[in-house]
């Protein structure tokens, strides 16, 4: 990894909480880097050396990728943040085997035969980052505090459902803390603001669906209709075979975001005018309810993101 490349280079890292192994497609060997601020910038300074990188692939874990992301987007080198899932399933095929070194050449060569159906990484603010980090931990504690409401009522506890309440009054109160502070972040920056607000002016978007699109889509406002239906989640996938021609599903996407659209979509579908008048059509015409629902969700996704491109206070803001 020591040597200058004129041509375009793929790059793979797997990262880990204290190190990353990094590789480049079509080159023996990898490189082992503190991951922290000072084996970050010995990365960059090395792999900047070797002309132009056409993609660093990483894989999404928890987090601990977040630092050299930053700085590899600082530093207007292209980055794609790689599905755990997909990352994984494409190791797989490669090999049984399974080390970092391997990982990150396995990563190198998913950019390089993957280039063009790999999304880049947008670079964000800071106070983007901090708020999808704080929308994480209030979904875990949403979650929790759900999962406990759930344990409480099973029939075979006694006495038990007593320990209950405390823990539910702390949860509780923890989200609301968590809530209070993304408000606060989002009124700070003028950005954060203007797509929140625009996403509260639309029928069945209250407040915890905006924060949601807010925190983890903030790609909603420059996708294609196709591509913003992809990331929710909403695309319908064939599945056809031969003669037989199965039915239209969906899958994959960011779950936590298809999650929150798909329950303002039930209050749209009643008080959105468009929305409204597409779902009943669809219903009339012998959709089934949920077919029509998960519809209605995609459009309500596009309608959602034509908004945000087009808002004036938002071209203003960028």
């Amino acid at each position: 990894m020591k040597h200058p490349l004129a041509s375009p280079v793929y790059l793979g890292v797997d990262m880990g909480a204290a190190t990353f192994v990094a590789a480049q497609h079509g080159r023996s060997g990898t490189a082992t880097y503190t991951n922290d601020a000072a084996g970050i910038r010995a990365y960059l300074k090395a792999i900047t050396s070797w002309g132009t990188v056409a993609l660093v692939v990483v894989e999404s874990t928890g987090g601990y990728e977040n630092l050299l992301v930053a700085a590899l987007l600082s530093a207007d080198i292209p980055v794609h943040r790689a599905d755990p899932r997909r990352a994984s399933l494409f190791l797989r095929s490669l090999r049984r085997e399974k080390t970092d070194a391997l990982d990150a050449v396995g990563l190198a060569r998913y950019g390089a035969e993957r280039d063009t159906d790999l999304r880049r990484t947008r670079r964000v603010s800071a106070g983007q980052e901090q708020l999808k980090a704080l929308m994480r931990r209030y979904q875990d504690l949403t979650d929790l505090h759900a999962h406990e409401l759930t344990r409480r009522q099973a029939p075979s506890l006694g006495d038990m459902p007593d320990t209950f309440t405390p823990i539910l009054q702390v949860l509780k109160e923890q989200i609301a803390v968590i809530e209070r502070a993304m408000d606060a972040l989002i009124a700070q920056a003028p950005e954060l603001t203007a797509r929140f607000e625009a996403l509260m002016a639309q029928s069945g978007i209250g407040a915890k669906t905006a924060r949601a699109l807010v925190a983890l889509l903030p790609e909603l406002g420059t996708l294609t209709r196709r591509q913003a239906a992809a990331l929710t989640g909403l695309a319908p996938l064939a599945r056809d075979s031969g003669k037989a021609h199965g039915y239209r599903a969906t899958k994959g996407g960011r779950r936590d975001v298809r999650s929150a659209l798909f329950m303002a979509t039930l209050s749209a579908v009643r008080f959105h005018p468009t929305l409204k008048t597409f779902y009943e059509r669809l219903v009339a015409n012998g959709k089934r309810r949920i077919v029509a629902l998960i519809a209605a969700a995609r459009k309500f996704i596009t309608i959602l993101n034509a908004i945000l491109r087009d808002n004036p206070l938002l071209q203003q803001s960028g």
